[in-house]
């Protein structure tokens, strides 16, 4: 998984790996179903909050997305690609 090279002090969790083929597949309900569980058992794990960033995005949730990307970064700080999700539509 590419996430295990972004956030190499933070094992990846096997589960995540199954969010990641369902959101491909255009599951996106049983893929954050997976992420927040994730979540729920490691709520500061940088993969799902990367993961939920980009599922969020994808629903136009840019708000949520945004707190999303800054826990991941306050846990992976030398991961921007969280924030970098939210750059082209930012507003201001």
């Amino acid at each position: 998984m590419e996430q295990q090279q972004k956030y190499p002090d933070h094992p990846v969790d096997p589960r995540l790996w199954r969010a990641k083929a369902l959101r491909e597949e255009g599951q996106y309900e049983a893929a954050f179903s997976i992420i927040l569980e994730t979540l729920d058992d490691d709520p500061d794990n940088p993969q799902a909050l990367h993961q939920a960033t980009g599922l969020l995005i994808q629903q136009g949730k840019r708000g949520i997305a945004h707190n999303m990307a800054a826990r991941c970064l306050k846990f992976a700080p030398g991961a921007p690609e969280a924030v970098g999700e939210l750059r082209p539509h930012a507003v201001g």
